[in-house]
């Protein structure tokens, strides 16, 4: 266990992930490498890389040997093996992480840092830019205890991901808290147990963070759009954090977290299903199978909680939801066919090619062995 008066010798470690990091990697380093805060370090862990990733993070430590430690796995572990590496290393008071493909402004850990050491906060976040849909994160103001349903949730809502947040290191080290490894999803779980645990929380009104700009990653890319891959995914995390809440039992928001994650991981896929070309009535069957698993589909059809893809058609799409997964198939078939008509009208049916277009899913549910 971590000595809570242990004096650390930086005031942020940042770990980053890399595999195959190609053009943008450089880049990417050289925007850390001008961070405004002193006593920072940038703990870079090859992930197993074919290309020349390590060789340009090993010319990174020559230039700013206080600052990048360079580790190398000769296996490739995933997002979450490297970061799990990554902490064995780190000497923060506070832990943050980057993807290697993402930027971050160049004040980013000096304000995060100093707004935790203001109210020893456990975490702190700021928002982000994302580059693939061209908005800013919609952010919500919560600062000290989450004491109600309402703080954790918008706490949480705007990001499931790890990297715009510090985190206070004796919170992840006291609590033996891991990422998953050689899967995606892997963070989600993660901050969830994160932010549970949490005696404070504080949010900072800025964008600091760049996401998604360029290059492939574990989890982006061609991958990305893997329907099949994104159903095991999904699956994974679900078991995964039913598990870790076992910890959490008598938390008063355990069945709550529980609940807005699978409502949003299931709402989000039957969202992408809409959109498959080759959808068949087979599709609908693995989804009935997996969202039973979890939720029923009452509890599904809740409209409190959608998903972040949180376009006015959604709304239309969840409603298609159904107890049995041929009426289901029949649901989405004739709404489909509405749309096209010109039923809901011309705007309804120019988001939806849109979209279409923009949704290229591959693979089938029907395979998935759930």
């Amino acid at each position: 266990m971590i000595n809570k008066d242990e004096i650390y010798e930086k005031k942020v470690s940042v770990i980053v992930p890399v595999y195959n990091g190609g053009k943008i990697l450089e880049k990417s380093l050289l925007i850390l490498s001008k961070q405004t805060l002193q006593d920072i370090e940038f703990i870079c862990v090859n992930d197993a890389s074919t290309d020349n990733s390590l060789n340009i993070l090993k010319a990174f430590k020559e230039v700013f040997p206080d600052k990048f430690v360079v580790i190398d796995s000769p296996e490739n572990r995933g997002p979450g093996g490297a970061r799990n590496l990554g902490l064995q290393y780190a000497k923060g008071e506070y832990i943050g992480f980057v993807d290697h493909d993402d930027y971050v402004h160049e004040d980013m850990f000096k304000q995060m840092y100093k707004e935790a050491k203001y109210g020893d906060y456990d975490i702190v976040k700021c928002g982000f830019f994302d580059k693939g849909d061209g908005e800013i994160s919609k952010l919500y103001n919560i600062k000290g205890k989450i004491d109600s349903y309402e703080k954790f949730y918008y706490f949480i809502c705007d990001s499931f991901y790890v990297w715009n947040k510090i985190y206070k290191k004796t919170l992840i080290s006291e609590m033996s808290m891991h990422f998953r490894e050689k899967t995606n999803q892997e963070d989600t779980d993660f901050l969830l147990e994160a932010v549970m645990r949490a005696k404070s929380v504080s949010t900072l009104s800025q964008s600091y963070y760049y996401y998604n700009y360029d290059g492939e990653s574990y989890s982006r890319g061609k991958n990305f759009l893997d329907f099949t891959r994104s159903i095991t995914s999904v699956d994974k995390l679900l078991d995964a954090f039913g598990k870790r809440i076992t910890s959490l039992k008598d938390h008063p928001f355990s069945d709550f977290t529980y609940f807005v994650l699978k409502t949003m991981q299931l709402k989000t896929i039957y969202y992408h299903m809409f959109f498959k070309e080759d959808l068949t009535a087979s599709d609908f069957k693995g989804f009935y199978k997996l969202m039973t698993k979890y939720i029923t589909c009452q509890e599904l059809k809740n409209e409190t909680i959608h998903t972040w893809s949180a376009c006015p058609l959604a709304k239309i799409i969840f409603k298609t939801l159904d107890d049995e997964p041929e009426k289901m198939y029949e649901n989405v078939s004739k709404l489909k066919n509405d749309i096209m008509n010109w039923k809901l009208g011309k705007n309804t049916r120019a988001e939806f090619l849109k979209l279409s277009e923009s949704k290229k899913i591959i693979g089938n549910f029907c395979e998935i062995d759930i």
